[in-house]
């Protein structure tokens, strides 16, 4: 038998382009055919809902939307695109009801795509994170560059984060120029639906084509295809 499976896309640092990463992830895996519970933490206006219309606007940070997603958890797979600041509680909070246990048992199938940016408080996350999941569940270290800057931090920052991660589950998501983000941002739509979209700007279209691409292959690569 399976075990029911949580997937927790979050960040205790905010502006790191996490629900940009969260719509990439479900529509590389197919999240909508396959019927998942699929929660937007952004409340109360949301952030996923726009491309993601079945998903259901959660206040994560109550206890009512905390039962919400919680309590469901083992009926099927279940997706939180989570609100910033809350990663360290929410992994609290799974340790202190018996989650994180039943993870590393395997009678619950946990997975956090922890997304980071290129700053180094940032990155310095990743040590507390990993720590914390190794308790039971995977952590996927996702480095998103929202902006052009680059993935540059001091030694003791990139040493502490090597020694905590393992390195086959750091995931690097790339620049997106960011007049075509802001196009398929503004639409609506799904990173797909936009590119068959031949009313937006052809050139816009293929810059999206080429990261949404690129994307799903890095996420192939770093085993995303058992998350779904």
């Amino acid at each position: 038998m399976t075990a029911p499976r949580f997937v927790l896309a979050a960040k205790n640092k905010g502006g790191v382009g996490a629900s940009f990463v969260s719509r990439a992830f479900l529509e590389f895996a197919d999240a909508g055919q396959r019927r998942w519970r699929v929660f937007d933490g952004q409340a109360p206006g949301g952030s996923l809902k726009r491309f993601y219309k079945d998903a259901e606007i959660v206040n994560f940070a109550v206890t009512a939307g905390r039962m919400r997603v919680i309590d469901g958890l083992g009926a099927q797979t279940t997706f939180l695109d989570a609100p910033a600041g809350l990663l360290s509680e929410t992994l609290q909070l799974l340790h202190d009801v018996g989650y994180m246990v039943e993870a590393a048992r395997g009678q619950q199938d946990f997975a956090v795509l922890h997304v980071v940016g290129p700053n180094v408080d940032s990155m310095l996350e990743a040590a507390e994170i990993a720590a914390r999941m190794a308790e039971g569940g995977k952590h996927y270290l996702i480095r998103n560059c929202a902006n052009d800057e680059q993935f540059t931090w001091s030694d003791g920052a990139y040493k502490q984060m090597l020694a905590a991660v393992d390195p086959a589950a750091v995931v690097d998501v790339g620049h997106l120029d960011p007049m075509a983000r802001e196009a398929v941002d503004g639409s609506g739509m799904s990173f797909s639906e936009f590119i068959a979209d031949e009313r937006q700007s052809a050139l816009q279209r293929r810059l999206v084509r080429k990261w949404r691409d690129d994307t799903f292959a890095t996420f192939e690569k770093a085993g995303f295809r058992s998350l779904a």
